[in-house]
């Protein structure tokens, strides 16, 4: 691949979510931040790889991993989420995501963002969804995110 065609593919940013494209009608962004999943490995917190381009709405928080190759955005509707606690994990700042699934996300936010980020959250948990907002998650979608998180 020449040079000029690296530089297209670097500017273009296939990996950022594109709001213009993912919003439905009525769906407001809160924030965006970047995220990594942290797991508790060998005595310690480590973070993941790729990170996560996080986009809370007024309806969801879509996570779409960052990289060369594209994945589709998951997409975690306000009624899964049943909670969310900011954490002391080690040096950095987390947040734990509780589901209605009965699973629980982890995750880093990365600078000095994670009060807002747990705030944002919230705030989607507190805001109605509107009324022109309609989303069932299918299974699929949850185990393709279960396992993408998995494999990391």
């Amino acid at each position: 691949m020449d040079t000029i065609e690296n530089t297209r593919l670097f500017k273009e940013k296939p990996y950022v979510l594109n709001e213009a494209e993912i919003l439905v009608e009525g769906e407001e962004p809160l924030g965006r931040y970047l995220v990594e999943v942290a797991r508790w490995t060998e005595g310690e917190w480590v973070a993941t790889v790729p990170l996560l381009d996080a986009l809370v709405t007024n309806c969801r928080l879509i996570l779409k991993p960052q990289g060369r190759r594209p994945y589709a955005p998951a997409s975690i509707p306000q009624h899964y989420i049943k909670d969310i606690e900011e954490l002391d994990l080690g040096m950095r700042s987390g947040v734990k995501i509780i589901l209605t699934t009965g699973h629980t996300l982890y995750l880093f936010v990365r600078s000095a963002r994670g009060i807002e980020f747990s705030f944002a959250v919230r705030r989607l948990l507190i805001r109605p969804v509107s009324e022109g907002f309609s989303c069932v998650l299918p299974q699929t979608d949850i185990n393709r995110l279960i396992q993408f998180i998995s494999s990391l």
